[in-house]
C-alpha cells in the first residue's frame, strides 16, 4: 500500500485520485466518503454498500446497467460509474472505483489479519501460563508502522512477538 496517492492518518486513510478525493474512516462503523471534485458533490458509503456496489460493477459487462440500493443508485456505464443518493451525484472512471476497491479489499484483510494474530497469540499465551499456573493474560500485540508494509505471515508475526515478549530462540522455545 505504498502507492503515492495513499496518505494514512490516525484512523482516516486520503485517496488522491484524478478528479476525485477519497476518504476511508477506518473505526467502526467503517464510512468511506467520495469527493467528486468537478462537481463540487460528496456520497458517503459503508462498507457492505462499497461492497455490494464492487460486485455489481465486476459482474454487469451485460445486462441491467443499474443497481438500486435502498437510497442509493448506481449506473454502470463502460466509460463511467456514477452512484448518487438523493440530490449528491459522483461521476467516477471504473478504473479509479477499482483503486478504491482494492485498497479497501487490502486494509480489510490486513485488519482480519490483524485479528487472527492475535487470537493465536492470545491462545499461546494462555496456554503457556496455564502450564506454570499463573493467571491468564492476554497482552494486545502492538503493530508497528512498518510490520503493515512488509509481506510478514502471520506465522513470523506472531514468533517475532513471542520472542520479543517471552525472550525466545529462533525455535520459539
Amino acid at each position: 500500500m505504498n502507492e503515492p496517492y495513499i496518505r494514512k492518518e490516525d484512523e482516516l486513510t486520503i485517496l488522491e485520485l484524478v478528479n476525485h478525493v477519497v476518504m476511508i474512516y477506518e473505526e467502526e462503523p467503517i464510512k468511506i466518503s467520495i469527493c467528486d471534485l468537478e462537481r463540487g458533490s460528496n456520497i458517503t458509503l459503508n462498507k457492505n454498500e462499497i461492497f455490494e456496489i464492487s460486485q455489481f460493477v465486476k459482474v454487469n459487462d451485460t445486462g441491467c446497467p443499474k443497481l438500486v440500493i435502498d437510497n442509493i443508485l448506481i449506473d454502470a456505464r463502460p466509460d463511467w460509474l456514477t452512484i448518487s443518493i438523493d440530490n449528491n451525484l459522483v461521476a467516477i472512471r471504473p478504473e479509479m472505483f477499482d483503486k478504491i476497491i482494492k485498497y479497501f479489499e487490502k486494509s480489510q484483510k490486513i485488519m482480519k489479519e490483524g485479528n487472527v494474530t492475535q487470537n493465536i497469540y492470545n491462545s499461546l499465551i494462555n496456554s503457556n501460563n496455564s502450564q506454570n499456573n499463573t493467571p491468564n493474560e492476554a497482552k494486545s500485540i502492538a503493530i508497528k508502522d512498518n510490520q503493515t508494509k512488509s509481506n510478514k505471515t502471520i506465522y513470523d508475526s506472531v514468533i517475532d512477538t513471542m520472542k520479543n515478549n517471552l525472550g525466545g530462540n529462533n525455535n520459539g522455545k
